[in-house]
């Protein structure tokens, strides 16, 4: 079943339950639009090829460390990596963040030295 698929459904139960229940569902509703909008926004994007996804070995490669380094990051909350269907995989986004952490971590390590 596609993610479209799975949301209409979602929204179907939703709209009986509403009926049931009022206005927690209608909340829940109004949550399910959002997160339709979201995925519209990231479909575009990824169709326009502003975002590229990578797994964890590439990742760790464009970042020039080691896998375990990457693991460890999503095991500490670091990083926090899209799960598809059990696979993890990271966007450029997600890229450009681990950039600014290694940059953080650089300038933490120490001071210039000195002459």
């Amino acid at each position: 079943m596609s993610i479209d698929e799975k949301i209409e459904n979602t929204r179907k139960l939703v709209a009986e339950q509403e009926a049931r229940e009022g206005q927690t569902w209608a909340t829940v509703r109004a949550l399910l639009g959002e997160i339709e909008e979201e995925l519209r926004i990231l479909r575009r994007q990824v169709d326009q090829k502003q975002i590229e996804f990578f797994t964890e070995r590439e990742f760790a490669a464009k970042l020039k460390v080691g896998e375990d380094t990457i693991a460890r990051m999503r095991r500490d909350g670091e990083l926090d990596p899209l799960r598809l269907r059990g696979l993890v995989r990271y966007s450029s986004l997600q890229l450009e963040r681990a950039h600014e952490i290694f940059g953080q971590r650089t300038k933490k390590k120490g001071s210039p030295r000195r002459a």
